[in-house]
């Protein structure tokens, strides 16, 4: 007997090492199993890349529902380019992190 399987929701997708492979380039299956499942639902990307490789890569896929990029910190529009979202972090607060860092003397990449 089949089980009546719910069609899911929405697509969240990473780009490194799942979407693109190390010489970023997604394989032409990934392309097409990406482009095919956003013909049927929501595929938005999620990755802590910067707004501008999300956007490149969500064009390059054909998206258009809003996609996530650094790290949650941006959701954009792909196809008009605006952010939707933004979450910050004041300039008093980052001067802050960065003095109790450089007093514990640790390096961060």
């Amino acid at each position: 007997m089949q089980k009546n399987i719910e069609k899911p929701l929405g697509l969240f997708i990473d780009l490194d090492g799942t979407a693109l492979s190390s010489n970023e380039i997604p394989n032409q299956n990934v392309l097409n199993s990406i482009k095919l499942a956003a013909e049927k639902i929501p595929v938005s990307l999620a990755s802590g890349r910067m707004h501008e490789d999300v956007s490149h890569f969500a064009r390059l896929f054909g998206l258009s529902y809003p996609q996530i990029s650094d790290n949650g910190a941006r959701i954009l529009d792909p196809v008009s380019g605006h952010v939707l979202y933004e979450a910050t972090i004041c300039e008093i607060e980052a001067k802050r992190i960065v003095k109790k860092i450089s007093l514990n003397s640790k390096l961060f990449f």
